[in-house]
């Protein structure tokens, strides 16, 4: 068994294998330690489980990884967000993989490539430690305030923010709007993050101002928190973004969505900028693909 001291918790995994025999061997050995799986047979199906079970470890097969088209399938999944950057990410082969393949999905960022069958007292061994240190690794996101890596603020962050901004607009009586930007429903594809860092920086730049709060909730959807702005300034934000998406080569901006929601004249309380916020969050997401370019609602407090 796993010694409670290291993996306090049973843990998760996303597999990803079209081959029935890989699939059970690792999910019967996972199963033993009382781990919860995920299964995909493809890389869309991953991006998909990964949504409904986070996983602490990500196992890929490596004909999978070779059959999905990818230039590199490391870097492919940590764009997406199937795999955060700190997750530990395995690749499996059933048979034995060139050394010129081995090294190339270790340069990529694969932790570890191993052949099977394993050992599985030595498999078992490997696995306390990588789902140690994922779990180590999903508990400082869940905290964490900053995205370095695009220095906007975290969901963490833009919670507390939110907070902030919304109590300071109910004591002063001034509004407070939230602009949502999304990527388009294909760029889960975006191998190299390309098109999500260009959204990130049109968004930084149309907020212009030093108290706007930009940050982002998963990895596809781009968020504004203006203070003092009612329906008239979330609409010019709106426009400034649309803008710099254009300015920026951003490929067919008319499809990114986007939408803007608003309380005016002020909120009651600081709830109510949090309220704001997941509705903008919702509503965006749910935008139409026939008109995706972003509507405005004012909500009244």
């Amino acid at each position: 068994m796993i010694p409670p001291s290291v993996a306090v918790r049973p843990g998760s995994v996303l597999l990803v294998s079209d081959s029935d025999w890989t699939a059970l061997a690792l999910s019967a050995i996972l199963a033993e330690y009382g781990i919860a799986t995920g299964c995909a047979r493809s890389m869309a199906q991953a991006r998909v489980v990964v949504a409904a079970l986070p996983p602490d470890v990500v196992i890929v097969d490596a004909w999978v990884a070779r059959r999905s088209g990818e230039a590199s399938v490391v870097r492919a999944l940590r764009a997406a967000a199937v795999v955060g950057p700190a997750t530990p990410l395995v690749i499996v082969a059933d048979e034995p993989l060139e050394r010129a393949e081995r090294l190339a999905l270790l340069m990529d960022g694969a932790w570890e490539v191993l052949e099977l069958p394993a050992d599985r007292a030595e498999l078992a061994a490997r696995l306390q430690r990588w789902l140690a240190v994922g779990q180590y690794a999903r508990d400082l996101e869940r905290v964490a305030v900053w995205d370095c890596a695009e220095s906007i603020h975290t969901e963490h962050g833009l919670l507390l923010r939110a907070r902030e901004l919304g109590a300071d607009a109910a004591r002063s009586r001034t509004p407070i709007a939230c602009l949502a930007v999304r990527m388009p429903a294909d760029d889960g594809a975006d191998a190299d993050g390309a098109r999500w860092s260009a959204l990130v920086r049109a968004v930084r730049r149309s907020a212009g101002r030093g108290s706007d709060v930009v940050g982002r909730i998963g990895r596809d959807t781009c968020v504004v928190l203006a203070p003092r702005t009612g329906a008239d300034g979330a609409g010019h934000l709106l426009h400034r973004v649309r803008a710099e998406l254009g300015a920026d080569g951003f490929p067919s901006p008319g499809e990114t969505r986007c939408v803007a929601e608003v309380i005016d004249p002020a909120p009651r309380d600081a709830e109510d900028a949090i309220g704001l916020l997941r509705r903008a969050v919702r509503a965006v997401a749910s935008c139409d693909a026939r008109h995706p370019g972003g509507r405005r609602d004012t909500v009244d407090a």
